[in-house]
């Protein structure tokens, strides 16, 4: 007999309120994901039915509104009560307990919850949904018939930061699309949402100082059928984030514990804003928004006044917009041949005595110069940044983060010089590469040389590999990237993003000796395909991995 069977069986016994029509009970130690740090199991059963909801009067207003919002799901209303009550959920603050750290307990008569902040409270939730039928995450009241395994949970994650970025350049996803995936990243416990706002292909944020951005530079007038970069479809093709849109993004991914982190991407990805203000570029254009993908070689020009002050002033919107305390600068595939050619640039170069080494051309230190200046304009505003690893070399301030993609190469020698790394490798990260050489893959981007990234190569990475013991507090978490070039329809990007951001949760959350990938398989078989499907999310069902 499996130990789900006796569970079940002892269900039967303990709650008379369980009839034949009872569902049968998650196993625990396969449908959790990210799995926790450590789980205990004991007899018996905690019956669902009839709780109540009970939280720590000391608790602050999003963690009771959480909690309130679980109650719901089952038709009850959440109050507060000083002490343990039997037959409930209680939910209590522990101050001793790291942010995002929490405790479970579920007892036959009651299950006690405890957190110190917001953060514990809604993970431990998270952990309680996926301990119950995948029906919870449905919209109308559930409960009835169902219990929870009786066992402890102590658990917090292994890296602070874990994060999805999508590119909403290239193609646009609106607001409740934004929300539809900040709902399924709390699910996984991830928590920052990297919007790439900028690039050649568009430009996705209002900056009331700049109408023409928006007017202009939002737009393009066609995009690249398939691979052909030689030809475009003719369709005139954009959208936008008003702020008005963007604080209601913001104010949903708090309420899901996530912060989210804007990427003004510069000084080259700039030709949509070139487009826009053709007197930043070296040439003063014309400049038309990027028809086909790939990166221009038309940047801004470092040497002009005028992108000093749209940098700033733009920069100072965002900073005022976004509570995060980074700001993503960009940094990456800045082509330096105008600057070769500019007079102005080349004079600035001579002014600021930069020359060319075996390492780094001058025009190429001119880029270095331009980041360290733009993170000491963003220290002024109480931001610091994060940037591509192109950025390392820019000898950035303390606070600065790079942010390591092609490989982890260049994050492990950034890590062990004593600056801050969030891992991205590509082979692992790049959620725009196919999940497999299955023919019937849909089109993706070759940016990994053409290789898929499977749920395995994604499930693997640990980021902390080859990092010494004293270093490694400098690698502060990981993120996975879902670039857009060929990814035009939500479907799509539901397809490339599922399951994949399943196995990537437990690279950032879980410790490399609680991690299973046969224990993942099972655990997106029996319980998260289904919950795919209430949620209505578009995902692979293949186990090919």
């Amino acid at each position: 007999m499996t130990r789900l069977h006796s569970f079940l069986i002892t269900v039967l016994a303990t709650c008379a309120i369980f009839t034949s029509n009872a569902q049968a009970l998650p196993d625990p130690d396969v449908t959790m994901l990210p799995y926790p740090q450590s789980l205990t199991h004991s007899e018996g059963v905690f019956c669902v039915d009839g709780a109540t909801f009970n939280y720590d009067k000391e608790l602050d207003k999003a963690s009771i509104k959480a909690i309130k919002q679980f109650a719901a799901r089952f038709g009850a209303k959440a109050k507060k009560a000083g002490d343990l009550q039997k037959g409930g959920f209680n939910f209590l603050l522990d101050s001793a307990l790291e942010t995002e750290a929490y405790t479970l307990d579920i007892n036959t008569d009651k299950v006690i919850v405890k957190a110190g902040s917001h953060e514990g409270v809604f993970y431990a939730i998270q952990t309680l949904k996926q301990l119950l039928p995948a029906e919870v995450y449905g919209k109308t009241p559930v409960g009835k018939d169902w219990a929870l395994n009786c066992m402890s949970v102590s658990d917090r994650p292994r890296y602070g930061y874990r994060g999805l970025n999508v590119d909403v350049c290239r193609h646009f996803y609106g607001v409740d699309q934004i929300k539809k995936f900040i709902y399924l990243m709390a699910v996984y416990k991830l928590n920052r949402l990297h919007l790439h706002l900028t690039d050649d292909q568009g430009w996705r944020i209002e900056i009331k100082k700049y109408p023409k951005l928006t007017k202009v530079g939002a737009y393009r007038e066609g995009t690249q059928i398939g691979k052909d970069f030689n030809n475009h479809d003719g369709k005139r093709y954009g959208g936008y984030y008003t702020q008005k849109d963007l604080k209601e993004i913001i104010q949903y991914a708090q309420e899901h514990c996530i912060t989210v982190i804007p990427e003004i991407d510069l000084p080259g990805h700039m030709v949509a804003a070139l487009a826009s203000y053709p007197e930043m570029g070296c040439t003063g254009g014309p400049y038309s928004v990027w028809t086909q993908w790939g990166v221009s070689e038309k940047v801004l020009c470092p040497a002009k006044n005028a992108t000093w002050t749209f940098l700033k002033d733009v920069l100072a919107e965002v900073a005022a917009l976004f509570p995060s305390e980074y700001i993503h600068i960009g940094g990456d595939e800045c082509p330096v041949k105008e600057w070769e050619k500019c007079p102005d640039c080349q004079a600035m170069i001579k002014e600021l005595g930069l020359t060319s080494d075996k390492e780094s051309s001058a025009e190429r230190k001119l880029q270095y110069h331009v980041m360290k200046e733009i993170q000491a304009y963003l220290k002024t505003k109480g931001k610091k940044v994060i940037g591509w690893q192109e950025i390392f070399k820019s000898n950035l301030d303390e606070g600065g983060v790079i942010m390591s993609w092609t490989s982890r190469s260049v994050g492990v020698r950034a890590a062990k010089a004593g600056t801050d790394v969030i891992m991205a490798p590509s082979f692992s990260c790049y959620l725009d590469c196919r999940q497999s050489n299955n023919t019937d893959e849909p089109l993706s981007c070759g940016s990994n040389g053409n290789r898929p990234v499977t749920v395995k190569n994604c499930y693997d990475l640990d980021p902390s590999t080859g990092i010494p013991a004293d270093k490694q507090k400098h690698i502060l978490g990981t993120e996975i990237c879902l670039w857009t070039e060929y990814i035009s329809t939500p479907e799509h990007l539901e397809y490339m993003l599922l399951p994949r951001m399943a196995a990537f949760s437990e690279v950032g959350w879980t410790e490399l000796e609680n991690k299973s990938l046969d224990r993942l398989k099972t655990a997106l078989k029996e319980q998260h395909f289904h919950i795919y499907e209430i949620l209505n999310f578009n995902y692979r069902s293949a186990l090919d991995f």
